[in-house]
């Protein structure tokens, strides 16, 4: 019988990590402890996403502090917050332990990032931190504010940025959606896709029409190629009038570049949406493929 190339070997063994990670985790991790060879091959690969939950924080803490995990920090890519923060305690407890984590990261090889404000803003004092894409949990206080903050090296990089639209249309806000949008892509210069949670606000007569003209704003750049409207619906019908005529100001606008998606998941938390952002962040879902287009829905 003849004898497979070691090289084929570890492509199977890497494309069949990649596999797993998502839909079989366990069995990716039994894979690493087959050999150490096996281990210091595919160990990038199943430390590559690290996931911040109520439950692991405590074990991270303590692997924060052991010089042995030092490989496992290294290779993290994707880093979500999926946490309530006000388990870590107060701000200053907070910035110390937060600070504990981003001390053990290699900034510069970070990809994606899902978090919140004093996270973001901790992992972007350091330099080298230029993810591809960031996300700002709804649960950020500080809205754009949050991106405008940052030097311009953090920003250089983001191709996909994830917000809450209603960042965008505060009717009182200087100098208002249109500008506002501009001022984003201004400081954004590389950004090709946008992300926006839709929540019960931007369901309000008066929010509708500045919903739209932040999206025909954001349609007239040509480099944008992709804008994903997520409706974070978590405690009534999609089908009611208000949210009915909010998702048809998308609807209608009838764009190859929009896609809509309704979450219709429904639990009384404000922190279960960072929950279920964690929970897909594990199974390898993405919010740039969820969703349909609004030319292949009926207006």
């Amino acid at each position: 019988m003849a004898t497979i190339p070691g090289e084929l070997v570890r492509l199977i063994l890497v494309e069949a990590a990649h596999i797993a990670i998502n839909s079989c985790r366990p069995w990716a991790t039994e894979l690493a402890l087959v050999s150490r060879d096996v281990y210091q091959l595919i160990h990038p690969i199943i430390y590559s996403r690290l996931v911040l939950t109520n439950v692991n924080w405590p074990v991270i803490q303590i692997l924060c502090s052991e010089e042995s995990c030092t490989h496992v920090f290294a290779a993290i890519r994707q880093l979500v917050f999926a946490i309530d923060m006000s388990m870590i305690g107060d701000i200053p407890d907070r910035r110390r332990s937060i600070s504990a984590l981003v001390d053990r990261l290699d900034i510069a090889r970070l990809i994606a990032v899902d978090g919140r404000d004093l996270a973001i803003h901790l992992l972007a004092s350091r330099p080298g931190f230029a993810p591809r894409e960031l996300a700002l949990d709804y649960l950020a206080l500080n809205g754009l504010k949050v991106v405008f903050d940052l030097r311009p090296p953090a920003l250089a990089s983001v191709t996909h940025l994830r917000i809450l639209a209603a960042y965008l249309l505060e009717a009182d806000h200087s100098p208002g959606a249109s500008r506002l949008v501009d001022i984003l892509l201004d400081r954004l210069h590389v950004l090709t896709h946008l992300a926006l949670d839709i929540t019960r606000s931007e369901t309000f007569d008066n929010q509708r029409p500045i919903l739209r003209d932040a999206m025909e704003s954001l349609l007239r750049c040509d480099r944008i190629m992709l804008i994903v409207c997520r409706f974070v619906v978590l405690h009534e019908s999609p089908e009611s009038p208000e949210w009915t005529a909010t998702i048809q100001t998308c609807r209608s606008m009838r764009d190859a570049r929009i896609r809509i998606y309704v979450d219709k998941e429904e639990k009384a938390s404000d922190f279960f949406g960072s929950k279920l952002r964690g929970k897909r962040a594990n199974a390898g879902l993405s919010i740039w493929d969820e969703g349909e287009p609004t030319l292949a829905l009926d207006a």
